[in-house]
């Protein structure tokens, strides 16, 4: 099988523990009953680290800029004395 190759089939338990081992032997991963090149994995696994960086910088970010509402759950900017929904005053 060369490294830019994928096969999708369904198998049983036993024909799973064979691909796991055929997976091990050609350095391809199993996911779902789909043997991924080692190549796939890797471009699927620095795509993940990049996003989920800049998605938790982002969070980050916005919690900073943000508060919610203790009775009605309304976001309100970090600065707000007032819950523009409700009137309750924030702390």
């Amino acid at each position: 099988m060369s490294k830019d190759q994928f096969i999708t089939i369904r198998v049983s338990s036993e024909e799973k523990k064979l691909l796991k081992q055929l997976a091990k032997e050609n350095d391809v991963t199993i996911s779902k009953y789909i043997l991924h090149t080692a190549k796939e994995t890797a471009a699927a696994i620095n795509f993940i680290k990049e996003n989920s960086a800049d998605n938790t910088q982002l969070s980050f970010f916005d919690k900073s800029k943000t508060k919610f509402c203790r009775v009605c759950g309304s976001e309100l900017t970090i600065d707000s004395s007032f819950c523009a929904r409700c009137g309750t005053r924030t702390e």
